[in-house]
């Protein structure tokens, strides 16, 4: 188990790596989160009947804003299989360690790393957003 936490703080960090990568992530998906709530704001003052209150989504869209990269799709385990295609394998079966759950805890890794540097500075922004959009409207 101490293998795997140490593989799995070892890909962490190597994630947490790029803050510049990821203030600009932050600060783009804020901005889309901004721009979807207004656009879903005009079309629920359009009235009609719709099947989440405005308040549900936009608390939806920024619950998908904050967790998109956990759903991404295409950076998945290319490390395997890149080892996998040149042959260097061989070296990790001759670890003393599981293969799947040496494998299992990279992709753990690499999946947590972007979600967690993106994640929590989003929330602290959208928090601050929801703050002071709150003050602005308490003093008209």
């Amino acid at each position: 188990m101490k293998s795997y936490l140490s593989l799995f703080r070892i890909r962490m960090i190597k994630g947490l790596q790029y803050r510049t990568v990821a203030l600009g992530s932050i600060l783009m998906r804020f901005c889309w989160g901004l721009m979807e709530i207004l656009a879903f704001s005009s079309i629920h003052k359009t009235g009609g009947s719709f099947s989440m209150t405005f308040s549900q989504t936009a608390s939806y869209i920024w619950v998908q804003q904050a967790f998109l990269l956990m759903y991404n799709v295409i950076d998945g385990g290319q490390e395997i299989e890149a080892s996998i295609h040149d042959g260097s394998i061989a070296y990790e079966l001759a670890h003393p360690m599981n293969l799947y759950g040496s494998w299992y805890t990279q992709c753990l890794a690499n999946r947590l790393s972007p979600t967690v540097i993106n994640c929590l500075p989003f929330w602290c922004l959208r928090c601050l957003f929801r703050f002071l959009t709150a003050l602005s409207f308490q003093i008209w």
